[in-house]
């Protein structure tokens, strides 16, 4: 089984992110930066992001900072 690239972290007390693995970065997924949700919805986003992730070559999400997708 590959390793989740991205997971969810708590930023503050009802606040969550999602955030790439490998950099630690929040991402982005079409052009919405994915900080300041509720848990569920974080996760459900990151769930969201490893299945594309794993299913393809291309990157689908990007980092905020990078420019984006």
């Amino acid at each position: 089984m590959i390793p989740a690239r991205y997971r969810t972290v708590r930023d503050a007390a009802w606040s969550w992110s999602v955030v790439d693995a490998n950099t630690g970065r929040v991402m982005a997924y079409s052009n919405v930066i994915l900080g300041g949700l509720n848990e569920r919805i974080a996760e459900d986003m990151a769930k969201l992001l490893n299945l594309e992730y794993s299913g393809s070559d291309a990157e689908t999400a990007s980092s905020p900072r990078s420019g984006g997708t």
